[in-house]
């Protein structure tokens, strides 16, 4: 059996990148739920990098290891990255930064699966927070 091969930090974010082509795609062809999923996606594995780098991991650790770390939950991955309290700031400024994270922290990864139709206006807001509100950029320079 082979092992699979290690997550760096660097995989992280060229998944985030590649999530954030997703979401942009799919919100052009007018796929919601699909375009805000891989908006909010595109935004964990941001954290994840961050995580990475912050711990000064060369790759993902081993769930047993750091079970913790293996969620979704966006807020508890800022708070993991060490940027609740640049969050913090940036939400005292109302800086664009802040709009787009108060758009994207209560993101869940199971929305996806809601059998009612997806709403547009939350699907754009949040592939909008990702680049025209700058959170993902401001996410990679941290």
């Amino acid at each position: 059996m082979s092992q699979q091969p290690a997550i760096t930090a660097q995989d992280w974010l060229e998944k985030a990148l590649q999530e954030r082509l997703a979401a942009q795609t799919l919100a052009n062809a007018a796929l919601w739920a699909q375009a805000f999923y891989h908006a909010g996606f595109a935004i964990e594995c941001a954290l994840k990098h961050l995580i990475m780098r912050r711990h000064g991991w060369n790759a993902w650790p081993d769930r047993a290891r750091v079970r913790e770390i293996y969620t979704h939950d966006l807020i508890f991955l800022a708070q993991e990255a060490g940027i609740a309290a640049q969050l913090d700031r940036e939400l005292e400024q109302r800086s664009e930064v802040a709009v787009a994270w108060l758009i994207v922290k209560d993101w869940k990864n199971d929305l996806r699966y809601d059998p009612l139709p997806f709403p547009e206006l939350r699907a754009r807001d949040m592939v909008a927070a990702l680049d025209e509100r700058g959170l993902l950029a401001w996410l990679i320079k941290r």
